[in-house]
């Protein structure tokens, strides 16, 4: 049986695959979810209107629809993959943005995140993007300090310095918070649902790193030290995607394969980046990383690398426990 331990409003809760199901009775089925492929159209991303034909198909899946009536705030995460920077076309958050503004959310109602600023500028993604503020890691409400997943493994050398800086003096707090790797709460607080935009490329150790890594490792803090170990950053992504309030409030996710990466991953490495004409939407990003992965996975085989089973992988497998995935 694995568990999720999380802690909320000052409370360690240890969460049995059973009692995450109960705390999510309102959400809609856990683990199945289309995956849709949205044809590029000459090589960028479709029209506002053409791109709601397929929303549409997901919000019948779903059992609901997207408005300002229903879901009253939309974060749109920018999933930037780690260090190497890959993550969602500027066409794919136009088009997003666009489409929420026909649906009725005004620029007030919407609001951009990433984790890095610097990444989110270097795409191009200002605050006041489209009228929408840039949430990041170093935004004051981009955290709150009561949502984080709690690890006894300790913090990689670089957030242990980070910690010393922060907290000279305090030894017992600083060895606290080595513990601790705090979530998004921006995604899911007060009345804010979520978007995650992002992209795909091969990881050793997770198999695939896209719409869940994205957040659960790249949008969350002091995750570096579960990224070498193939269990410790499968059991981490899954237990971080399985806090509740987090899983219940996605909306929608789009993987953007314009651009994807074969080897080499989580580092950039041109040399084997490859494109497909579509990108994957879905309500459920471990959905998403499995086809995703497939389509790596077919493009290894041609060009005669070692293939990498996604039955294999651990992301899948506690996903499956935590009965997040199907």
């Amino acid at each position: 049986m694995v568990f999720a331990i999380l802690h909320l409003w000052g409370i360690n809760l240890w969460l049995s695959a059973e009692q995450i199901e109960e705390r999510r009775s309102d959400a809609s089925s856990p683990g199945f979810s289309q995956v849709y492929e949205v044809p590029l159209i000459d090589g960028t991303a479709p029209s506002a209107h053409l791109f709601a034909r397929f929303i549409s198909d997901l919000e019948n899946e779903q059992g609901w629809t997207i408005t300002p009536a229903n879901f009253p705030r939309v974060a749109i995460y920018l999933g930037f993959l780690g260090s190497s920077g890959i993550g969602p076309s500027p066409e794919v958050v136009k088009m997003t943005v666009s489409f929420l503004r026909m649906r009725g959310y005004s620029a007030d109602r919407l609001a951009l995140a990433a984790f890095s600023r610097d990444a989110a500028e270097a795409a191009g993604f200002y605050s006041g993007y489209s009228g929408c503020p840039l949430l990041t890691s170093e935004t004051p409400s981009y955290f709150n300090e009561n949502w984080y997943h709690e690890s006894p493994l300790p913090p990689d050398p670089l957030e242990d310095a980070r910690l010393k800086v922060r907290y000279p003096e305090d030894s017992a707090l600083r060895k606290t918070m080595a513990r601790r790797s705090h979530l998004p709460a921006c995604l899911f607080m007060d009345d804010f649902y979520w978007i995650n935009l992002t992209a795909s490329m091969d990881d050793s150790y997770l198999g695939v790193r896209g719409a869940v890594a994205s957040i659960a490792l790249a949008g969350s803090s002091n995750t570096e030290r579960f990224l070498n170990d193939e269990t410790m950053a499968a059991a981490a992504a899954a237990q971080i995607m399985a806090v509740p309030e987090l899983w219940t409030k996605r909306l929608f996710a789009l993987v953007d394969l314009s651009s994807f990466q074969v080897a080499g991953g989580p580092d950039y490495n041109a040399e084997y980046r490859y494109g497909k004409e579509f990108l994957l939407l879905g309500n459920n990003p471990f959905a998403l990383d499995y086809r995703a992965m497939e389509v790596i996975g077919e493009k290894r085989k041609q060009l005669g690398m070692d293939s990498r089973k996604r039955e294999d992988r651990l992301l899948f497998s506690f996903a499956r426990q935590l009965q997040l995935f199907e």
